[in-house]
């Protein structure tokens, strides 16, 4: 079984203006809105791939009826641990004549040491030898930031895969652990190492992550955006090329459909070069669609066929 796990959902407003421009105030503005948080936007791409997953979280109750029948309209699997109070919003203001977005993110209130606590060993007790364990997103406050780093070590000591993606403290402390696999965007792989230090290039990307690889990490993703994809494992370093598309509407869960394809290569065997087609293709088509992470199955088998895979 694939688990998505969520500490720090959000509900996810999306709004489409013509100009910002120096309007101050915009009326009768239509607006999309789902139970999101990173985790939910994977489960919801490996789904559409064709894999079972279960999302486990912690939901604030006024948002948790949301969160169930939006789960069950995708067939998505369940287990969600019910807190008091109301869930973030995270806003995007999409700037149509510039094709610029704008994200604004707000946080959750703070959680109970026994809220985490009976959530975690409610995990330990889920964990078996053939799962995929995946940890996705920020951590809210009163959660350790060496959460994920326990979890996964939890998780090896069962020989359960676990893929992690996050930022900042969360994600360092997680990579101490060693997880199966990474994917940092840019700006978070440049989080890993000294801020003294700018990384730029193909081949110094390479490098750096290849310090990943050898400190145990078996496979290290670091998402360039529209410049393609730098895919590391012991043995091979490869670059994705991205292709151009057109009617791309949405940027918003790109990363998150990314890991689904990953993870989903990962576990039906595929090999290397072909994990790294569908996570690109499953990113790519996110691009495709308003809302997070629905994308079209036939559409990543298209762009698929036009990716290139070669080595760095």
């Amino acid at each position: 079984m694939i688990r998505a796990i969520l500490y720090n959902p959000a509900i996810d407003v999306h709004y489409k203006i013509p100009h910002l421009g120096e309007q101050t105030t915009f009326t009768g503005l239509q607006n999309v809105h789902y139970p999101a948080g990173k985790a939910v936007n994977f489960a919801k791409a490996v789904k559409i791939l064709g894999e079972e997953v279960e999302l486990s979280g912690i939901i604030p109750s006024n948002d948790i009826l949301k969160y169930k029948t939006y789960l069950d309209e995708y067939k998505i699997r369940h287990d969600l641990s019910e807190i008091p109070g109301n869930t973030r919003i995270n806003t995007t203001i999409f700037e149509e004549d510039s094709g610029i977005s704008y994200h604004l993110s707000s946080e959750n209130a703070a959680v109970s040491e026994s809220a985490i606590t009976a959530f975690n060993n409610k995990l330990l007790g889920k964990m078996q030898a053939d799962d995929f364990f995946v940890f996705s997103g920020s951590l809210p406050t009163g959660c350790s930031r060496e959460t994920y780093g326990k979890l996964i070590e939890e998780c090896k000591t069962k020989g359960i895969k676990t893929a992690l993606d996050s930022r900042s403290n969360p994600l360092k402390h997680g990579i101490a652990a060693t997880p199966f696999l990474i994917s940092p965007n840019e700006t978070e792989f440049q989080e890993i190492f000294s801020a003294d230090e700018d990384i730029k290039g193909l081949q110094h990307i390479a490098l750096k992550g290849k310090r990943l690889i050898d400190s145990g990490i078996e496979y290290v993703f670091i998402t360039l955006g529209k410049d393609g994809v730098v895919a590391l494992s012991k043995d091979e370093s490869l670059f994705c090329t991205p292709i151009e598309l057109s009617n791309q509407v949405n940027d918003v869960g790109c990363g998150d459909a990314f890991l689904a394809g990953a993870v989903v290569g990962f576990k039906r065997g595929f090999k290397f070069s072909e994990v790294c087609k569908l996570a690109v293709a499953s990113g790519a088509a996110n691009t495709l669609t308003r809302e997070p992470c629905k994308i079209d199955p036939s559409r990543v088998r298209h762009i698929m066929e036009k990716l290139t895979v070669e080595g760095i």
